[in-house]
């Protein structure tokens, strides 16, 4: 892989994660408050929080793949 395309992909690898960051890291320290305000147990809670840890990178991923793939074909249709 050229030195170019390795910056390329460090690039998109830290817009991935600061995307994930500022977005989700919010709703994951909140997740505990909102879960004993509705009366969670601490086990659903915990299992709530990994839900989330495991998911939502994988959909930060998914959503930056549609991106890139949407950025691809905008001037070949329009």
């Amino acid at each position: 892989m050229a030195a170019g395309a390795r910056a390329a992909a460090l690039l998109a690898g830290l817009k991935i994660a600061s995307h994930w960051l500022l977005a989700t890291l919010p709703l994951l320290l909140a997740t505990p408050l909102l879960g004993w305000q509705y009366g969670l147990s601490n086990e659903v809670i915990g299992v709530l929080l990994v839900s989330l840890l495991l998911g939502t990178p994988s959909l930060s991923l998914l959503a930056a793949l549609g991106a890139a793939l949407t950025l691809g074909l905008r001037g070949r249709y329009c």
